[in-house]
């Protein structure tokens, strides 16, 4: 397996860069890194929008400088992107080094209308392989106790397929069923619900690993809020970043 992350800004090449060797490492896989510049023509958006790029000189050397501490470890530093279209040179990468899966940091609490935001939303819909777009956090990544798979949204029978590759790097799963409160039966009626997702997936829930939870909320988002705590991560599957957003 082949994989290539793309970075803009230099504040996730200290965290993103390490983990994915190490996953490759475990993989004996390969991985590619480069930086992109972003620009106008691009990528339209906001004037405002613009302030949020940084400048690449910045970016290039958070790369060299992480990537050479990691003197043994299958990482590769490509060329900076630097290109009237930048969303198509990194789909040259992919299918010129045949990658597999392209890694994506975006700090979700930018706006949708970012530059940022928008080059994600074109990856995630152009490039003919896997695309994961990732916010760590304050996090390292290593220290992940368990990501939280939402069970009511489409493709969660392949994030959790994906996560269970990964379960080096996750210390647990957790398929999660958010329901409403009606009444006495609602805990009951969830856990079978949650049952049925489950089987429908062909995952078992004594799998290793794998904690499956229910949660009564109002909606989703406040599921989630009752849910998540400090070191989990949240995975999503789908082709729109808003959705993601």
């Amino acid at each position: 397996m082949k994989m290539l992350l793309v970075v803009t800004h230099s504040e996730v090449v200290q965290q993103t860069v390490p983990w994915l060797a190490e996953i490759a490492r475990h993989y004996n896989s390969e991985l590619l890194v480069t930086n992109c510049v972003l620009n106008p023509i691009a990528v339209p958006g906001r004037v405002d929008a613009w302030l949020l790029i940084e400048d690449p000189k910045t970016v290039r050397t958070a790369l060299n400088e992480t990537v050479g501490r990691l003197s043994g470890d299958p990482v590769t530093l490509l060329d900076e992107i630097n290109s009237e279209f930048p969303y198509q040179a990194v789909s040259d990468i992919v299918q010129n080094n045949h990658i597999d899966r392209v890694y994506v940091p975006i700090n979700a609490e930018q706006s949708l209308n970012t530059a940022d935001m928008q080059f994600g939303q074109r990856l995630l819909r152009n490039l003919p392989c896997d695309v994961v777009v990732l916010d760590l956090g304050q996090s390292d990544g290593k220290s992940l106790k368990r990501a939280i798979v939402p069970m009511d949204l489409a493709d969660s029978k392949y994030i959790i397929q994906y996560l269970m590759e990964h379960d080096f790097t996750i210390g647990n799963i957790t398929p999660l069923h958010i329901a409403p409160y009606f009444g006495s039966d609602s805990p009951k009626i969830a856990e079978r619900e949650l049952q049925t997702q489950l089987q429908e997936i062909g995952l078992k829930e004594d799998s290793p690993k794998i904690n499956p939870q229910v949660v009564l909320a109002d909606g989703f988002h406040q599921g989630i809020m009752q849910t998540v705590r400090e070191n989990d991560a949240i995975v999503f599957g789908g082709t729109s970043i808003k959705m993601i957003h």
